[in-house]
């Protein structure tokens, strides 16, 4: 007999991924999010009274994290596959196959027990160096700039792979469901983020640096950036004169070399995700308004970061207030 729930199941899994195809996102990615997906199908498979597609909840999903965890799995892939889950059921939500509101003011998993990793000054000092002492070559370039616009913008992971870049182009040229993260170099402006687009404004150290790789891609490949605008392009795999977005292995490659080579980081499991967390916890602690780092993160909600975080923006309130208030002179 057929399982009709497996294959609705199954049904809406397809058009995930068929909607991650036309967003660029690369094998690799697609292949970990569907797997952690269907892991999550396969535990509600295995109850008698299994839920339609439509009827799932956020305890259902808190169970299975759960589980998973009193099975041993580490906090990262914890981690990992709730935000896998949470953008499969944020796609099902938009198109109305599953409306529960299940992510709904739920932003860290299971909890704040997943030890975060974080660089200090020292450390990204110290990667800045190793990068300076080596010899200029393409993938040395791509590290390098990938460096900065992790340690620049804090993004994601996807975000930095996925970068195309245009130098004479308007905004509004720009299909966002097809280069959703891009940079406007005339502009000195980078945008990130799928469903809700942040702009960030780029320094000219930055913009330079990106000119100077932009250049150096242009010498060695006679790569038409008008045609193909990716910010990592490759020729691998290609017969013709024609470019693809690189394949997020080699920047991965790249970037553990880099890490591992830096005696004074020991902990290395969260590779990019630690830019990104050190990042935000230092605008956080330097008392950067909670408005503008949830802008520049594309995060909803800081309590993954901060513990109680009315007391943390009450505080940052006065604090202001007794540093910025219009009428100090009265108060001081």
């Amino acid at each position: 007999m057929k399982d009709i729930i497996r294959t609705e199941y199954k049904t809406y899994m397809e058009m995930y991924v068929r909607k991650l195809k036309e967003n660029g996102v690369d094998k690799n990615s697609i292949s970990n999010r569907s797997s952690a997906i269907k892991k999550f199908f396969d535990y509600l498979c295995d109850f008698s009274s299994k839920p339609s597609f439509e009827t799932i909840k956020r305890v259902h999903i808190e169970n299975y994290l759960t589980t998973r965890k009193e099975n041993g799995a580490k906090g990262s892939t914890l981690k990992n596959v709730f935000f896998y889950l949470k953008d499969f059921f944020g796609f099902c939500k938009d198109m109305n196959y599953n409306t529960n509101k299940i992510f709904e003011d739920w932003n860290n998993g299971i909890g704040n027990d997943t030890k975060k990793e974080y660089l200090s000054e020292e450390q990204i000092l110290d990667l800045n160096k190793i990068i300076s002492t080596y010899e200029k070559s393409e993938k040395s370039l791509r590290t390098e700039i990938c460096f900065i616009i992790l340690t620049y913008t804090g993004c994601t992971k996807y975000e930095l792979c996925s970068l195309n870049i245009y130098e004479n182009i308007e905004k509004k040229q720009i299909s966002p469901d097809k280069s959703p993260n891009f940079i406007l170099l005339d502009e000195k402006e980078i945008y990130l983020g799928n469903k809700k687009s942040r702009m960030i404004p780029l320094s000219d150290y930055v913009v330079n640096k990106l000119k100077a790789y932009k250049d150096y891609l242009t010498s060695i490949h006679n790569i038409n950036f008008e045609q193909y605008p990716f910010l990592f392009p490759s020729h691998y795999g290609l017969n013709d004169n024609s470019f693809k977005q690189i394949n997020s292995s080699q920047i991965n490659t790249g970037m553990k070399e880099l890490v591992n080579s830096c005696d004074s980081i020991k902990a290395k499991g969260a590779l990019f995700h630690m830019f990104r967390n050190t990042f935000i916890k230092n605008m956080i602690n330097d008392g950067v308004p909670v408005q503008i780092i949830q802008e520049l993160s594309g995060l909803t909600s800081l309590s993954e970061y901060v513990d109680n975080i009315e007391q943390y923006e009450r505080d940052l309130k006065e604090k202001v207030l007794n540093e910025k208030h219009p009428y100090k002179v009265l108060y001081s």
